[in-house]
């Protein structure tokens, strides 16, 4: 019997996509995102190593009889095959793995080589076929994208993987041989087809206007895992009684500062009123690195000194540094909500 390994070169010989090479060149890139991931996300060597095996060896049995003729075989033979050539147990698995989910509620790879190899061959497809301006439309989405996308998202939580999407994007994009005249353009298309995936999975459990303001505060893509941890804490936050008071502090500072423009630096010396020196000393003590949690129960203590601040300071003062000074102290302070979710989307 032909070895896997030795049937990678046929795969050549099999077009992915017309404008996007064959099989063989998808499985190159694959290899090429697949080690980008695994260096990023800090993998051992070993783990590398195998990651680089099952991309490798991941569509080779698309060229056995037995997947020719029964498509839906796919990735279980490469396996099988894999096993019976001595390959290791997690490249083996790996290769199986690569494929799931294969339906919108499959089981997901728990391998990290086919977690790993899994979201690159994905990214690959969802960004080759964007490059060649074949992005589903209506119902129609002949390769899957939608499921690839929502593929990755689901991975992406259930691994313990660190897996910052954007980057992957953007390293997808560079190795298709399809060189878009607007690199950043089709780079932030695909950002928001991946994230209304996200935003559809996010509305089954939580309310919409939750799921907008903590996808409206930074990337959800950096760190869905990060989208998925604020989440929880908006979901309790928005159900408490106080959060009326919380609400009005956050989105009054926005409206304030909306057209402003700010820098970093506040000067005690143009803190003329009480109440914003108490305000500024207050919010400057917020630890940077502080937890999520820590952070909401920080901005809690911090309402009442904000709505004395509103209560007896006017911000437009004559004096305009005076003013500027005060447009950065809010500014300041909004960064810190901001941090969390873009309150202004809550309905309330």
């Amino acid at each position: 019997k032909k070895q896997l390994k030795d049937r990678v070169e046929e795969l050549k010989g099999v077009t992915f996509q017309k404008g996007l090479g064959s099989v063989y060149d998808k499985t190159q890139r694959v290899r090429e995102i697949a080690a980008f991931l695994a260096e990023k996300t800090g993998l051992s060597a070993d783990m590398k190593q195998k990651i680089e095996r099952t991309a490798y060896l991941c569509k080779a049995d698309l060229v056995t009889n037995l997947v020719r003729e029964f498509t839906e075989l796919q990735g279980i033979i490469g396996a099988d095959y894999a096993r019976l050539n001595g390959e290791d147990e997690l490249v083996s698995t790996g290769i199986k793995e690569h494929y799931m989910p294969v339906s919108a509620d499959g089981e997901l790879a728990q391998t990290t080589t086919g977690q790993v190899v899994g979201i690159a061959d994905k990214i690959d497809t969802i960004c080759g076929v964007f490059a060649l301006d074949k992005a589903p439309t209506g119902s129609a989405d002949p390769m899957g994208l939608r499921r690839a996308a929502l593929g990755i998202i689901k991975t992406v939580i259930d691994s313990s993987l660190s897996v910052n999407v954007t980057q992957l994007i953007e390293k997808a994009v560079a190795a298709q041989p399809i060189k878009p005249e607007n690199a950043e353009k089709l780079i932030a298309e695909i950002k928001e087809f991946v994230v209304q995936r996200l935003r559809i999975l996010l509305n089954e459990k939580y309310r919409y206007d939750v799921v907008d303001a903590v996808l409206g505060a930074k990337d959800p893509l950096a760190d869905i895992k990060d989208v998925i941890a604020r989440l929880g804490l908006i979901n309790e936050l928005v159900n408490k009684d106080s959060y009326k008071a919380f609400h009005e502090s956050a989105n009054r500072i926005q409206r304030i500062i909306k057209d402003q423009k700010s820098t970093n630096t506040i000067k005690n010396s143009l803190l003329k009123e009480e109440q914003e020196s108490a305000l500024w000393v207050k919010a400057s003590s917020i630890s940077e690195t502080c937890g999520y949690p820590e952070l909401i129960g920080e901005l809690e203590a911090l309402i009442p000194y904000i709505e004395r601040f509103f209560d007896k300071v006017l911000v437009m003062d004559k004096d305009a540094d005076v003013k500027q000074n005060r447009i950065n102290l809010l500014s300041s302070i909004n960064s810190k909500f901001m941090a969390i979710a873009d309150f202004s989307r809550i309905v309330f």
